[in-house]
């Protein structure tokens, strides 16, 4: 099991030594203006939860937190059996007609690794951050990991299952891109989940998904649901407790 949780957004990237053609930076910076990226205690809970839950059971666990969650640290990930990514995910709005040849929604979609917000700090000034090393990992850059055979990638994140629908191509967005990369199993979000309420929903579906005896994915996270849901319900009312429960599907 491989875990990257809590990127440190704030860590220091390196830049191109030239600056950049007006394309390029509209191409790698647009949409992301004036965006902050907030830290993730929830996440970084969730995770250390996670690994020694993980560990109890047996599994062999590989943690990367704060400085260690890098861009290039994923691209070393050679097909683990889970990979558990808890960190903020975005999927920017299409941009204008004349635009749309230099980005797709393959690079709409995306992920942010330890790094992000100093790479985009450095788009504002104008200055392009080396692409392997932003922090901002797009659908098209996942699609090109080492994933074949990998069981099971969990993507505790916001609207990780949205995407562009065209015609002949289907949904294009981080799915496709874990799915190009050789994922079996996904674990996405629809809308926009807060990392503390995540963590009992997460801590249920590694419950169930590492008991003595494992079951399916799709099982675990069917059970996980009906119980965040009955505890929510109760606190929180029916339909906030389907926001807060509901946004996590089980992709194949």
């Amino acid at each position: 099991m491989v875990i990257l949780a809590d990127p440190d957004y704030q860590l220091r990237v390196l830049l191109e030594k030239e600056v950049g053609v007006e394309g390029q930076l509209r191409r790698r910076g647009a949409g992301l203006e004036g965006l902050q990226l907030k830290s993730l205690s929830g996440s970084r809970k969730e995770s250390e939860w996670l690994r020694q839950r993980a560990g109890g059971a047996g599994w062999t666990v590989q943690s990367l937190m704060g400085a260690e969650a890098t861009e290039l640290r994923l691209n070393e990930v050679r097909a683990p059996t889970l990979l558990h990514l808890a960190t903020h995910g975005l999927f920017l709005p299409e941009l204008k007609k004349s635009e749309r040849d230099w980005e797709g929604p393959m690079q709409r979609s995306l992920l942010m690794l330890a790094g992000a917000q100093r790479s985009m700090e450095a788009l504002g000034r104008g200055r392009i951050p080396v692409a392997e090393q932003d922090g901002l990992v797009t659908a098209a850059e996942i699609a090109k990991l080492n994933l074949e055979g990998t069981w099971l990638v969990v993507l505790s994140a916001c609207e990780t299952g949205q995407g562009e629908a065209l015609a002949g191509e289907g949904v294009l967005g981080l799915r496709r891109g874990f799915i190009r990369a050789g994922a079996q199993n996904l674990l996405l979000t629809l809308w926009p989940v807060g990392d503390r309420e995540t963590l009992p929903l997460m801590q249920g579906f590694y419950g169930h998904l590492l008991a003595s005896e494992p079951i399916r994915p799709s099982l675990a996270l069917s059970l996980s649901q009906r119980e965040s849901l009955k505890k929510m319900r109760q606190h929180h009312g029916l339909s906030q407790a389907v926001r807060l429960a509901g946004p996590f599907i089980l992709s194949r």
